[in-house]
C-alpha cells in the first residue's frame, strides 16, 4: 500500500484490501498493487479466477481535470481494456463515461453492489474506439460469470 500511496489516500488505500477481500471470498488468487513492467501502468488489484486474469483500477472518487487520461492509456498499453471498481453506482457510471470519452474499452463493477455477495462480479461491459469486437465480446461474458 505505501508503494500506491495508501498513506496519502486513505479512502482509496481503504477500498484496496476489502476488494481483495471481496474477491478472494469467491476463491479468486489476487495480488495488491502489484508489479507490471509497463511504463506507466500501476494498477490497484490483479486477480485470477483461474479462468480469467486481469489488472483492476479501484476509484474512491471522479476526477474530472486531472491526469486520469494517462492512467487509462497506460491501462489500454498494458491491458487493451480498462476493468474498474467504483465506491458507488454512480461513481462506477462516471469512470465508464470518461473511458468512452477517452475511447477506452472496458468492464466495471461498483462496491455496493459487490458487498451484497450475490450475482456477477462484472457488472457492465463496453466497447469504445480503441477496443476490437473480440475484446468487447470477452468482456461481456465476463458480465455473466
Amino acid at each position: 500500500m505505501r508503494t500506491h500511496q495508501g498513506e496519502k489516500q486513505v479512502n482509496h488505500g481503504a477500498l484496496l484490501p476489502y476488494t481483495e477481500r471481496l474477491a478472494r471470498e469467491r476463491g479468486w488468487n489476487t495480488v495488491l498493487a502489484p508489479q507490471v513492467k509497463c511504463i506507466g501502468f500501476h494498477p490497484d488489484l490483479w486477480i485470477d479466477t483461474g479462468d480469467w486474469s486481469i489488472y483492476v483500477e479501484i476509484e474512491s472518487r471522479y476526477r474530472a481535470h486531472s491526469n486520469q487520461w494517462y492512467k487509462w492509456k497506460a491501462t489500454l498499453r498494458a491491458q487493451g481494456f480498462a476493468a474498474i471498481i467504483g465506491r458507488t453506482e454512480v461513481l462506477r457510471d462516471l469512470l465508464i463515461g470518461g473511458c468512452k470519452s477517452a475511447g477506452m474499452p472496458g468492464i466495471a463493477a461498483d462496491l455496493e453492489t459487490l458487498r451484497l455477495r450475490d450475482g456477477d462480479w462484472w457488472q457492465k461491459a463496453w466497447r469504445a474506439a480503441h477496443g476490437s469486437l473480440e475484446t468487447f465480446e470477452f468482456l461481456q461474458g465476463l458480465t455473466h460469470v
